[in-house]
């Protein structure tokens, strides 16, 4: 049985069209956090470090700031759940 988070997960989406958001809450977030949207953490995810909003198939360009992001690919993405 799950139980109930004692915070509101939250990240920063810099634009709609952004497949990353950066996770805000202080001391990051433990696996299986889930978000309002039904994106759950598969990892524990450091404060201030990338997440991915969809699922992206390992080695998947990443685009944040609504451009792709240099170097950036996908390595351990969250997954949607509901």
């Amino acid at each position: 049985m799950r139980t109930a988070q004692a915070f509101e997960p939250r990240y920063i989406r810099l634009d709609a069209n952004d497949n990353v958001a950066i996770v805000v809450n202080d001391f990051g977030l433990p696996e299986k956090t889930r978000f309002p949207c039904g994106l759950e953490l598969r990892n524990f995810v450091p404060q201030g470090h990338k997440v991915a909003l969809a699922d992206m198939p390992e080695g998947a360009p990443i685009r944040r700031y609504n451009e792709g992001h240099r170097d950036g690919r996908a390595a351990d993405p969250g997954r949607r759940v509901g």
